[in-house]
């Protein structure tokens, strides 16, 4: 897919949709590239589009050179979400042009933030959304696992690797174990997310929650999300348990092992990710996806050292 998310694209995009045509919209950027602290506009440039005597609408289009995802299963899933509503109507899409076309939640529909998670309710809910996600049909292909990453990543690039990121070698040692004894524990594959972040969930009026930008979403171990999850709302162990028994019923520590296993291989997924982007010269405009992906491969390896790993994966 050969995508552009400048002023020509855009105008294409305007121009060719079936929902739009014959309506000229004014189009107003709905977010900016942003890797700390929000995770945002990574993937995609999205656009409110407004026009008189028109409800708004919100329109992503995806980067040049944009990589984990695949657009076909990616509007599948939005598709799905919709369907099910748990995430914004899937209005349109386009893969040549690289646009996804949704109904717009206006305000006061808002993304979610770390004040919100300071109670147990919003995690509740959120758990529970995302389980609704879970029971719902499977996608069409699986979600690479870490080694998939790390080979790809070393491909890339081979001996520089270790000026980039000094502790690799644990890092590709112990993610790989992790991965191995998940595996061998057995896993409950489900459609995922692939991205549950705060920065993806909207809340509205009246208790309102909807899951957005399906974009990295494929089949994969349930606890995935979870443990991705993890990362935005768990600060202590209290936390863990607390979002396990929200999604599952019930603490058990094989399960809240799950998660925080999940959580380490979520950041070295990330990590991989952002630094082969940074790789390709089309993304390195888009923001700090060097600086991003070094972060998320040192938190990983924080989380390496401040986990009892050995313990949890004998737990599992």
């Amino acid at each position: 897919m050969t995508t552009a998310t400048g002023t020509s694209t855009l105008s294409l995009a305007l121009e060719q949709l079936r929902p739009l045509r014959e309506t000229i919209w004014s189009a107003q950027p709905a977010s900016y590239p942003n890797t700390l602290p929000s995770h945002t506009g990574l993937d995609a440039a999205s656009y409110v589009l407004t026009a008189p005597d028109q409800i708004p609408l919100f329109l992503k289009l995806y980067h040049p050179g944009a990589l984990g995802f695949d657009f076909v299963q990616a509007s599948q899933a939005a598709s799905q979400a919709g369907g099910l509503g748990i995430g914004p109507t899937l209005l349109a899409a386009d893969a040549v042009l690289g646009a996804m076309l949704f109904d717009y939640r206006a305000p006061p529909w808002r993304t979610a933030s770390g004040v919100d998670f300071d109670t147990p309710t919003l995690t509740a809910e959120t758990a529970r959304l995302l389980r609704r996600w879970h029971q719902s049909a499977p996608l069409d292909t699986n979600a690479p696992s870490s080694t998939d990453w790390a080979e790809r990543i070393e491909a890339v690039f081979g001996q520089r690797l270790a000026q980039v990121m000094p502790a690799w070698g644990a890092l590709r040692v112990w993610t790989g174990r992790i991965a191995q004894a998940l595996a061998a524990a057995g896993q409950d594959i489900v459609p995922l997310h692939g991205e549950i972040y705060m920065s993806n969930l909207l809340i509205g009026p009246n208790g309102g929650l909807a899951l957005v930008d399906f974009d990295h979403a494929a089949n994969g171990e349930a606890f995935a999300d979870l443990g991705a999850l993890a990362l935005d709302v768990c600060d202590f162990d209290r936390d863990y348990d607390q979002l396990v028994e929200a999604y599952a019923g019930q603490v058990r520590r094989d399960l809240v092992a799950r998660t925080k296993l999940h959580a380490i291989l979520e950041d070295f997924r990330w990590g991989c990710l952002m630094l082969l982007q940074h790789q390709d010269r089309q993304r390195r405009s888009v923001s700090d996806l060097l600086g991003y992906g070094r972060m998320r491969l040192s938190r990983c390896l924080v989380n390496l050292q401040a986990f009892d790993v050995a313990t949890l994966m004998g737990d599992l």
